[in-house]
Protein backbone atom coordinates (compact mmCIF):
# COMPACT_ATOMS: atom_id res chain seq x y z
CA UNK A 1 0.00 0.00 0.00
CA UNK A 2 1.13 3.36 -0.32
CA UNK A 3 2.51 5.47 2.28
CA UNK A 4 3.20 9.02 3.08
CA UNK A 5 6.29 10.52 3.81
CA UNK A 6 7.78 13.50 5.11
CA UNK A 7 6.03 16.57 3.79
CA UNK A 8 2.57 15.41 3.21
CA UNK A 9 3.37 14.18 -0.04
CA UNK A 10 2.61 10.42 -0.53
CA UNK A 11 5.24 8.02 -1.77
CA UNK A 12 3.73 6.69 -4.77
CA UNK A 13 -0.10 6.36 -6.09
CA UNK A 14 -3.08 5.32 -4.28
CA UNK A 15 -3.59 1.17 -4.51
CA UNK A 16 -6.65 1.60 -6.87
CA UNK A 17 -4.95 4.11 -9.36
CA UNK A 18 -1.37 2.19 -9.86
CA UNK A 19 -3.82 -0.83 -10.43
CA UNK A 20 -4.85 1.28 -13.64
CA UNK A 21 -2.12 2.31 -14.50
CA UNK A 22 -0.39 -1.09 -14.73
CA UNK A 23 -3.05 -2.48 -16.65
CA UNK A 24 -2.40 0.58 -18.81
CA UNK A 25 0.69 -0.11 -20.06
CA UNK A 26 -0.30 -3.33 -21.67
CA UNK A 27 -2.10 -0.70 -24.28
CA UNK A 28 0.82 1.51 -24.82
CA UNK A 29 1.59 0.47 -28.01
CA UNK A 30 -2.39 1.74 -29.53
CA UNK A 31 -2.68 5.21 -30.38
CA UNK A 32 -4.33 7.44 -27.35
CA UNK A 33 -6.96 9.86 -27.50
CA UNK A 34 -7.11 12.57 -24.64
CA UNK A 35 -10.85 12.65 -25.22
CA UNK A 36 -11.63 10.83 -22.52
CA UNK A 37 -9.64 12.68 -20.24
CA UNK A 38 -10.78 15.78 -21.38
CA UNK A 39 -14.51 14.68 -20.90
CA UNK A 40 -13.95 13.33 -17.14
CA UNK A 41 -11.93 16.86 -16.62
CA UNK A 42 -15.03 19.04 -17.66
CA UNK A 43 -17.99 16.87 -16.34
CA UNK A 44 -15.86 17.60 -12.95
CA UNK A 45 -15.83 21.39 -13.00
CA UNK A 46 -18.93 21.53 -15.15
CA UNK A 47 -16.88 23.12 -17.71
CA UNK A 48 -17.30 22.43 -21.75
CA UNK A 49 -14.18 20.71 -23.13
CA UNK A 50 -13.44 23.27 -25.42
CA UNK A 51 -12.32 24.62 -21.68
CA UNK A 52 -10.08 22.54 -21.24
CA UNK A 53 -6.33 22.08 -22.18
CA UNK A 54 -3.83 19.16 -21.47
CA UNK A 55 0.04 20.23 -19.96
CA UNK A 56 2.51 18.47 -18.45
CA UNK A 57 2.07 20.91 -15.95
CA UNK A 58 2.63 24.54 -14.35
CA UNK A 59 5.67 24.89 -16.58
CA UNK A 60 4.39 23.91 -20.06
CA UNK A 61 1.11 26.35 -19.22
CA UNK A 62 2.84 29.00 -18.04
CA UNK A 63 5.32 29.40 -21.51
CA UNK A 64 2.68 28.72 -23.76
CA UNK A 65 0.53 32.09 -22.09
CA UNK A 66 3.40 33.62 -22.07
CA UNK A 67 4.49 32.72 -26.10
CA UNK A 68 0.50 33.30 -26.81
CA UNK A 69 -0.34 36.85 -25.03
CA UNK A 70 1.49 39.74 -26.07
CA UNK A 71 4.31 41.19 -23.84
CA UNK A 72 3.54 43.47 -21.85
CA UNK A 73 3.36 43.95 -18.26
CA UNK A 74 3.13 40.79 -16.17
CA UNK A 75 2.49 40.82 -12.17
CA UNK A 76 3.79 37.72 -10.55
CA UNK A 77 2.41 37.40 -6.88
CA UNK A 78 3.39 34.56 -4.30
CA UNK A 79 5.73 33.08 -1.89
CA UNK A 80 7.44 31.32 -4.98
CA UNK A 81 7.46 32.68 -7.91
CA UNK A 82 11.24 31.68 -9.45
CA UNK A 83 9.65 29.59 -12.66
CA UNK A 84 6.96 32.24 -13.60
CA UNK A 85 9.09 34.86 -13.53
CA UNK A 86 11.94 33.69 -15.51
CA UNK A 87 9.89 32.24 -17.75
CA UNK A 88 7.95 35.59 -18.56
CA UNK A 89 10.79 37.53 -18.69
CA UNK A 90 12.28 34.97 -21.51
CA UNK A 91 9.16 35.72 -23.76
CA UNK A 92 9.96 39.22 -23.34
CA UNK A 93 7.23 40.19 -20.80
CA UNK A 94 7.90 43.21 -18.05
CA UNK A 95 7.58 41.35 -14.54
CA UNK A 96 6.82 43.02 -11.37
CA UNK A 97 6.75 40.69 -7.93
CA UNK A 98 4.27 41.28 -5.91
CA UNK A 99 4.92 39.79 -2.44
CA UNK A 100 2.20 38.91 -0.32
CA UNK A 101 1.61 41.02 3.31
CA UNK A 102 1.20 39.26 6.88
CA UNK A 103 -2.24 39.29 6.22
CA UNK A 104 -3.87 36.06 5.00
CA UNK A 105 -4.69 36.06 1.41
CA UNK A 106 -3.16 38.91 -1.71
CA UNK A 107 -4.20 42.18 -1.43
CA UNK A 108 -5.38 43.29 -4.74
CA UNK A 109 -4.74 46.93 -4.89
CA UNK A 110 -0.52 45.64 -4.12
CA UNK A 111 -1.17 44.43 -8.19
CA UNK A 112 -0.56 46.83 -10.32
CA UNK A 113 -3.48 48.25 -11.97
CA UNK A 114 -1.94 47.87 -16.07
CA UNK A 115 -0.44 44.41 -15.72
CA UNK A 116 -2.23 42.67 -18.52
CA UNK A 117 -1.40 39.08 -17.22
CA UNK A 118 -1.01 38.39 -13.23
CA UNK A 119 0.07 35.02 -12.08
CA UNK A 120 -0.66 34.24 -8.61
CA UNK A 121 1.76 30.99 -7.45
CA UNK A 122 1.04 27.92 -6.32
CA UNK A 123 1.74 27.82 -2.41
CA UNK A 124 5.36 26.15 -1.45
CA UNK A 125 4.23 23.44 0.66
CA UNK A 126 1.47 20.59 -0.72
CA UNK A 127 -1.83 20.70 0.67
CA UNK A 128 -1.71 24.51 1.47
CA UNK A 129 -4.52 26.18 -0.54
CA UNK A 130 -4.29 30.07 -1.63
CA UNK A 131 -5.82 31.49 1.68
CA UNK A 132 -8.80 33.98 1.22
CA UNK A 133 -8.23 34.46 -2.24
CA UNK A 134 -10.86 36.36 -4.02
CA UNK A 135 -9.86 35.83 -7.75
CA UNK A 136 -13.40 38.82 -8.19
CA UNK A 137 -11.08 41.40 -6.83
CA UNK A 138 -8.16 41.13 -9.17
CA UNK A 139 -10.05 40.81 -12.35
CA UNK A 140 -10.10 43.90 -15.05
CA UNK A 141 -11.12 44.09 -18.27
CA UNK A 142 -8.29 42.13 -20.58
CA UNK A 143 -6.67 40.97 -17.96
CA UNK A 144 -5.57 37.75 -17.88
CA UNK A 145 -5.61 36.09 -14.42
CA UNK A 146 -3.40 33.02 -13.65
CA UNK A 147 -4.14 30.65 -10.56
CA UNK A 148 -1.91 27.91 -9.93
CA UNK A 149 -3.37 25.18 -7.92
CA UNK A 150 -1.34 22.10 -9.29
CA UNK A 151 -0.13 21.48 -6.04
CA UNK A 152 -3.58 21.17 -4.80
CA UNK A 153 -6.28 19.14 -6.77
CA UNK A 154 -9.07 19.63 -3.79
CA UNK A 155 -12.27 20.17 -5.20
CA UNK A 156 -14.98 22.71 -4.47
CA UNK A 157 -13.68 26.19 -2.22
CA UNK A 158 -10.78 26.76 -5.35
CA UNK A 159 -10.29 29.07 -8.18
CA UNK A 160 -11.35 26.41 -10.75
CA UNK A 161 -15.12 26.28 -9.43
CA UNK A 162 -15.43 30.14 -9.89
CA UNK A 163 -16.82 32.14 -13.53
CA UNK A 164 -14.79 35.16 -13.51
CA UNK A 165 -13.88 37.08 -16.75
CA UNK A 166 -10.40 35.92 -18.17
CA UNK A 167 -9.37 33.47 -15.45
CA UNK A 168 -7.32 30.76 -15.93
CA UNK A 169 -6.03 28.24 -13.72
CA UNK A 170 -3.69 25.42 -13.63
CA UNK A 171 -4.64 22.22 -12.57
CA UNK A 172 -2.28 18.73 -11.90
CA UNK A 173 -2.08 15.43 -10.50
CA UNK A 174 0.96 15.82 -7.92
CA UNK A 175 1.44 16.01 -4.45
CA UNK A 176 -1.40 14.90 -3.49
CA UNK A 177 -2.41 11.75 -6.28
CA UNK A 178 1.72 10.70 -5.59
CA UNK A 179 2.13 10.94 -9.05
CA UNK A 180 4.77 14.22 -9.12
CA UNK A 181 7.61 12.86 -12.08
CA UNK A 182 4.51 11.69 -14.41
CA UNK A 183 3.51 15.37 -16.33
CA UNK A 184 -0.55 14.93 -15.59
CA UNK A 185 -1.97 18.62 -15.38
CA UNK A 186 -4.32 20.54 -17.38
CA UNK A 187 -5.45 24.52 -17.99
CA UNK A 188 -8.82 25.37 -17.28
CA UNK A 189 -9.81 28.89 -19.36
CA UNK A 190 -12.68 30.65 -21.80
CA UNK A 191 -12.76 28.66 -25.05
CA UNK A 192 -11.02 31.65 -27.48
CA UNK A 193 -7.84 31.72 -25.29
CA UNK A 194 -7.92 27.36 -24.96
CA UNK A 195 -8.24 27.24 -28.56
CA UNK A 196 -4.86 29.68 -28.94
CA UNK A 197 -3.08 27.74 -26.65
CA UNK A 198 -4.02 24.52 -28.15
CA UNK A 199 -2.31 25.80 -31.82
CA UNK A 200 0.90 26.73 -29.82
CA UNK A 201 1.25 23.72 -28.19
CA UNK A 202 3.06 20.68 -29.37
CA UNK A 203 1.16 17.41 -30.64
CA UNK A 204 0.96 14.83 -27.57
CA UNK A 205 1.37 17.25 -24.50
CA UNK A 206 1.01 14.39 -22.19
CA UNK A 207 1.76 10.66 -21.92
CA UNK A 208 -0.88 8.04 -22.34
CA UNK A 209 -0.78 6.85 -18.73
CA UNK A 210 -0.91 10.44 -17.79
CA UNK A 211 -4.08 10.53 -19.83
CA UNK A 212 -5.63 7.04 -17.83
CA UNK A 213 -4.38 9.17 -14.75
CA UNK A 214 -6.32 12.16 -15.33
CA UNK A 215 -9.44 10.80 -16.35
CA UNK A 216 -9.56 8.31 -13.36
CA UNK A 217 -8.68 11.13 -10.83
CA UNK A 218 -11.39 12.91 -12.43
CA UNK A 219 -14.40 10.69 -11.04
CA UNK A 220 -16.59 11.63 -8.69
CA UNK A 221 -14.95 9.14 -6.31
CA UNK A 222 -11.51 9.64 -7.10
CA UNK A 223 -12.56 13.29 -6.29
CA UNK A 224 -13.81 12.85 -2.92
CA UNK A 225 -11.07 10.72 -2.30
CA UNK A 226 -8.36 13.51 -3.06
CA UNK A 227 -10.71 16.30 -0.88
CA UNK A 228 -10.27 14.18 2.07
CA UNK A 229 -6.46 13.65 1.30
CA UNK A 230 -6.48 17.59 0.91
CA UNK A 231 -7.74 18.15 4.17
CA UNK A 232 -5.23 15.97 5.90
CA UNK A 233 -2.50 17.54 4.82
CA UNK A 234 -3.43 20.54 5.50
CA UNK A 235 -3.78 19.78 9.07
CA UNK A 236 -1.06 18.04 9.33
CA UNK A 237 1.03 20.88 7.93
CA UNK A 238 -0.69 22.95 10.64
CA UNK A 239 0.83 20.64 13.49
CA UNK A 240 4.38 20.38 11.48
CA UNK A 241 6.64 22.26 13.44
CA UNK A 242 8.70 25.01 10.34
CA UNK A 243 12.04 24.62 11.28
CA UNK A 244 12.43 20.54 11.04
CA UNK A 245 14.54 19.46 8.57
CA UNK A 246 15.26 15.73 7.24
CA UNK A 247 18.21 14.08 8.20
CA UNK A 248 20.70 13.57 5.67
CA UNK A 249 20.53 10.38 3.86
CA UNK A 250 22.72 8.07 4.10
CA UNK A 251 24.25 5.94 1.35
CA UNK A 252 22.09 2.55 0.91
CA UNK A 253 23.83 -0.55 2.32
CA UNK A 254 23.74 -3.57 -0.03
CA UNK A 255 21.13 -6.13 0.99
CA UNK A 256 19.44 -9.44 -0.47
CA UNK A 257 16.20 -10.36 -1.35
CA UNK A 258 14.69 -13.27 -2.02
CA UNK A 259 11.77 -13.27 -4.73
CA UNK A 260 9.31 -16.15 -5.96
CA UNK A 261 8.32 -15.89 -9.51
CA UNK A 262 5.94 -18.58 -8.82
CA UNK A 263 5.51 -21.58 -11.47
CA UNK A 264 5.69 -20.91 -15.06
CA UNK A 265 4.49 -17.83 -16.87
CA UNK A 266 6.23 -14.10 -15.66
CA UNK A 267 2.44 -13.31 -15.15
CA UNK A 268 2.63 -15.26 -12.09
CA UNK A 269 5.08 -13.33 -9.88
CA UNK A 270 3.75 -10.94 -7.62
CA UNK A 271 3.28 -7.48 -7.63
CA UNK A 272 5.97 -6.95 -5.04
CA UNK A 273 8.35 -9.45 -6.37
CA UNK A 274 8.09 -8.06 -9.75
CA UNK A 275 8.83 -4.39 -8.48
CA UNK A 276 11.86 -5.63 -6.57
CA UNK A 277 13.27 -7.51 -9.66
CA UNK A 278 13.44 -3.95 -11.27
CA UNK A 279 14.92 -1.90 -8.32
CA UNK A 280 18.10 -4.60 -8.18
CA UNK A 281 21.17 -3.96 -9.49
CA UNK A 282 22.24 -7.64 -9.47
CA UNK A 283 19.73 -10.39 -10.52
CA UNK A 284 20.78 -13.82 -9.68
CA UNK A 285 18.04 -16.55 -11.68
CA UNK A 286 17.23 -20.06 -11.72
CA UNK A 287 16.26 -22.30 -14.86
CA UNK A 288 12.97 -22.33 -13.41
CA UNK A 289 11.74 -17.99 -13.18
CA UNK A 290 10.31 -17.59 -16.67
CA UNK A 291 12.97 -16.03 -18.82
CA UNK A 292 10.45 -13.03 -19.73
CA UNK A 293 11.16 -11.92 -16.59
CA UNK A 294 14.72 -11.01 -16.60
CA UNK A 295 14.46 -9.84 -20.61
CA UNK A 296 13.84 -6.26 -19.74
CA UNK A 297 15.38 -5.58 -17.03
CA UNK A 298 16.81 -1.80 -16.30
CA UNK A 299 19.60 -0.64 -18.86
CA UNK A 300 23.32 -1.93 -16.66
CA UNK A 301 21.50 -4.42 -14.30
CA UNK A 302 24.03 -7.62 -14.27
CA UNK A 303 22.14 -10.62 -14.63
CA UNK A 304 23.85 -13.98 -13.49
CA UNK A 305 22.24 -17.19 -14.52
CA UNK A 306 22.57 -20.10 -11.64
CA UNK A 307 21.36 -22.58 -13.80
CA UNK A 308 20.54 -25.64 -11.61
CA UNK A 309 18.74 -27.48 -14.09
CA UNK A 310 18.67 -31.57 -13.27
CA UNK A 311 22.08 -32.49 -13.73
CA UNK A 312 23.45 -29.83 -15.26
CA UNK A 313 24.01 -26.96 -12.48
CA UNK A 314 25.66 -24.19 -13.29
CA UNK A 315 26.50 -22.87 -10.02
CA UNK A 316 26.95 -24.91 -7.02
CA UNK A 317 24.85 -23.75 -4.32
CA UNK A 318 28.06 -22.37 -2.46
CA UNK A 319 28.69 -20.20 -5.22
CA UNK A 320 25.80 -19.01 -5.50
CA UNK A 321 25.62 -18.01 -2.03
CA UNK A 322 29.23 -16.37 -2.15
CA UNK A 323 27.68 -14.63 -5.21
CA UNK A 324 25.14 -12.74 -3.51
CA UNK A 325 27.08 -12.02 -0.31
CA UNK A 326 30.13 -10.50 -2.38
CA UNK A 327 27.54 -8.22 -4.56
CA UNK A 328 25.58 -7.21 -1.29
CA UNK A 329 29.48 -6.25 0.19
CA UNK A 330 29.67 -4.23 -2.90
CA UNK A 331 26.35 -2.05 -1.37
CA UNK A 332 23.94 -3.30 -4.88
CA UNK A 333 20.46 -4.86 -3.87
CA UNK A 334 21.17 -8.24 -5.32
CA UNK A 335 17.61 -10.11 -6.84
CA UNK A 336 17.49 -13.87 -6.01
CA UNK A 337 14.93 -14.90 -8.60
CA UNK A 338 13.44 -18.57 -8.01
CA UNK A 339 10.95 -20.38 -9.65
CA UNK A 340 7.62 -21.09 -7.24
CA UNK A 341 8.15 -20.12 -3.46
CA UNK A 342 11.66 -19.93 -2.28
CA UNK A 343 11.43 -21.44 0.83
CA UNK A 344 9.58 -24.18 -0.74
CA UNK A 345 12.39 -26.48 -2.14
CA UNK A 346 13.91 -23.78 -3.19
CA UNK A 347 16.82 -23.81 -1.24
CA UNK A 348 16.04 -20.36 -0.34
CA UNK A 349 16.15 -21.05 3.51
CA UNK A 350 19.66 -22.41 2.98
CA UNK A 351 20.94 -18.92 1.23
CA UNK A 352 18.67 -16.82 4.16
CA UNK A 353 21.20 -18.68 6.35
CA UNK A 354 24.39 -17.54 4.61
CA UNK A 355 22.70 -14.05 4.62
CA UNK A 356 22.69 -13.45 8.60
CA UNK A 357 25.85 -15.61 8.95
CA UNK A 358 27.78 -12.71 6.60
CA UNK A 359 25.51 -9.77 8.05
CA UNK A 360 23.99 -9.11 4.98
CA UNK A 361 20.50 -8.30 5.32
CA UNK A 362 17.93 -10.34 3.78
CA UNK A 363 14.54 -10.46 2.96
CA UNK A 364 12.07 -12.88 1.44
CA UNK A 365 9.09 -12.10 -1.25
CA UNK A 366 6.57 -15.18 -1.07
CA UNK A 367 5.89 -16.76 -4.25
CA UNK A 368 2.69 -19.08 -5.48
CA UNK A 369 4.39 -23.08 -5.04
CA UNK A 370 3.86 -24.97 -8.03
CA UNK A 371 2.87 -27.43 -5.39
CA UNK A 372 -0.22 -25.70 -5.39
CA UNK A 373 -0.47 -23.63 -8.13
CA UNK A 374 -0.02 -26.18 -10.43
CA UNK A 375 -2.75 -28.49 -9.31
CA UNK A 376 -5.19 -25.40 -9.51
CA UNK A 377 -3.86 -24.44 -13.00
CA UNK A 378 -4.81 -27.83 -13.99
CA UNK A 379 -8.24 -27.73 -12.35
CA UNK A 380 -7.21 -30.67 -9.42
CA UNK A 381 -8.50 -29.16 -6.06
CA UNK A 382 -6.07 -30.78 -3.41
CA UNK A 383 -8.68 -30.62 -0.71
CA UNK A 384 -12.31 -31.74 -1.02
CA UNK A 385 -14.66 -32.00 1.86
CA UNK A 386 -15.88 -35.11 0.80
CA UNK A 387 -12.89 -36.82 -0.14
CA UNK A 388 -9.95 -35.43 0.61
CA UNK A 389 -9.25 -33.39 3.87
CA UNK A 390 -5.80 -33.38 3.36
CA UNK A 391 -2.79 -33.60 1.84
CA UNK A 392 1.27 -33.54 1.70
CA UNK A 393 4.39 -32.12 0.11
CA UNK A 394 7.07 -34.26 -0.73
CA UNK A 395 10.27 -33.70 -2.77
CA UNK A 396 11.21 -36.98 -4.86
CA UNK A 397 14.45 -35.69 -5.93
CA UNK A 398 15.45 -39.46 -4.26
CA UNK A 399 14.47 -42.57 -4.83
CA UNK A 400 12.51 -44.04 -1.73
CA UNK A 401 15.58 -46.74 -1.33
CA UNK A 402 18.51 -43.98 -1.31
CA UNK A 403 20.34 -43.51 1.93
CA UNK A 404 20.05 -40.27 2.19
CA UNK A 405 16.22 -40.08 1.73
CA UNK A 406 14.38 -38.54 4.69
CA UNK A 407 10.63 -39.42 4.03
CA UNK A 408 8.87 -42.15 5.62
CA UNK A 409 6.48 -43.47 2.34
CA UNK A 410 5.09 -45.66 4.29
CA UNK A 411 3.53 -43.26 7.64
CA UNK A 412 2.57 -41.57 4.07
CA UNK A 413 0.82 -43.73 2.59
CA UNK A 414 -1.13 -44.53 5.16
CA UNK A 415 -1.67 -41.22 6.92
CA UNK A 416 -1.99 -38.71 4.13
CA UNK A 417 -5.03 -38.30 1.40
CA UNK A 418 -3.37 -36.51 -1.07
CA UNK A 419 0.37 -36.32 -2.23
CA UNK A 420 1.48 -33.59 -4.15
CA UNK A 421 5.67 -35.00 -5.36
CA UNK A 422 7.73 -32.43 -6.61
CA UNK A 423 11.29 -33.07 -8.34
CA UNK A 424 10.32 -36.63 -8.64
CA UNK A 425 9.86 -37.11 -12.58
CA UNK A 426 13.39 -39.58 -13.06
CA UNK A 427 11.84 -41.62 -9.10
CA UNK A 428 8.69 -41.55 -10.29
CA UNK A 429 8.22 -45.06 -11.32
CA UNK A 430 10.15 -46.49 -8.37
CA UNK A 431 7.93 -44.08 -6.14
CA UNK A 432 4.74 -45.06 -7.30
CA UNK A 433 5.63 -49.07 -6.93
CA UNK A 434 7.10 -48.09 -3.32
CA UNK A 435 3.92 -46.67 -2.46
CA UNK A 436 2.20 -49.55 -4.02
CA UNK A 437 3.84 -51.56 -1.71
CA UNK A 438 3.21 -49.93 1.55
CA UNK A 439 -0.77 -50.17 0.88
CA UNK A 440 -1.93 -47.29 -1.67
CA UNK A 441 -4.52 -48.96 -3.65
CA UNK A 442 -2.94 -49.34 -7.61
CA UNK A 443 -6.35 -47.68 -8.45
CA UNK A 444 -5.88 -44.42 -6.71
CA UNK A 445 -6.21 -41.51 -8.93
CA UNK A 446 -3.08 -39.95 -9.97
CA UNK A 447 -2.79 -36.51 -12.54
CA UNK A 448 0.75 -34.94 -14.02
CA UNK A 449 1.07 -31.53 -14.76
CA UNK A 450 3.64 -30.51 -17.09
CA UNK A 451 4.99 -27.14 -17.64
CA UNK A 452 2.33 -25.35 -15.10
CA UNK A 453 1.50 -22.17 -15.95
CA UNK A 454 2.63 -21.83 -18.93
CA UNK A 455 1.11 -22.12 -22.76
CA UNK A 456 2.93 -25.63 -23.28
CA UNK A 457 1.11 -27.08 -19.82
CA UNK A 458 -0.06 -30.25 -20.05
CA UNK A 459 -2.02 -32.83 -17.70
CA UNK A 460 -2.25 -36.57 -17.94
CA UNK A 461 -4.37 -38.16 -16.08
CA UNK A 462 -4.33 -42.03 -14.77
CA UNK A 463 -4.07 -44.39 -11.53
CA UNK A 464 -0.95 -45.06 -9.43
CA UNK A 465 -0.41 -48.73 -10.67
CA UNK A 466 0.21 -47.35 -14.03
CA UNK A 467 2.62 -44.84 -12.81
CA UNK A 468 4.25 -48.36 -11.11
CA UNK A 469 4.02 -50.36 -14.52
CA UNK A 470 7.22 -51.04 -15.66
CA UNK A 471 6.39 -51.35 -19.17
CA UNK A 472 4.55 -48.28 -19.45
CA UNK A 473 6.09 -44.99 -20.68
CA UNK A 474 5.93 -41.87 -18.52
CA UNK A 475 4.16 -39.21 -20.78
CA UNK A 476 5.53 -36.69 -18.47
CA UNK A 477 9.25 -34.73 -18.22
CA UNK A 478 10.51 -31.99 -16.17
CA UNK A 479 9.27 -29.66 -14.57
CA UNK A 480 6.46 -31.18 -13.38
CA UNK A 481 3.87 -31.95 -11.06
CA UNK A 482 2.65 -35.41 -9.31
CA UNK A 483 -0.74 -35.23 -7.77
CA UNK A 484 -1.79 -38.92 -5.94
CA UNK A 485 -4.78 -39.28 -4.58
CA UNK A 486 -8.64 -39.23 -4.57
CA UNK A 487 -8.96 -34.92 -5.81
CA UNK A 488 -6.81 -36.20 -8.20
CA UNK A 489 -9.63 -37.77 -10.64
CA UNK A 490 -11.66 -35.57 -12.59
CA UNK A 491 -13.59 -34.23 -10.52
CA UNK A 492 -14.52 -30.64 -12.61
CA UNK A 493 -16.14 -32.89 -15.62
CA UNK A 494 -19.34 -32.32 -16.72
Amino acid sequence: MTTPRAGNSPAGPPDWLRARLLAALDQLGRPASPDAAIAAIAARHRRSPDEVLLVSGAAEALALLARVLPAGLAACAGSDTGDAEKILRAAGHNVQLVTPNAQPGLDADAVPDDADLVIVASPAEPGTRHAALAPERLARPGRILVIDETRDDAPPGNAAQQDVPGLVVLRGLASGWGLDGLGAGYLLGEPTLVAALRQAQPALPVSALALVALEACSQPEAVAWSSAQSAQAAQDNALRPRTQKPAPASKPAGSVVLIGAGPGGSDLITMRGWRALHDADVVVADRLADPALTRQLRPGVLLVNAGKAPGAQQLSQEQINQVLIEHARAGRRVARLKGGDPFVFGRGGEEAAACAAAGIACTVIPGLSSALAGPALAGIPLTHREIGQSFTVVSGHLPPDHPDSRVDWKALAAGSDTLVLLMAVRNLRAIAAHLTGCGTPPETPAALVQDAGTPGQRVFRGTLGGLADPDSELPVRNPAVIIIGPTAGDLLSA
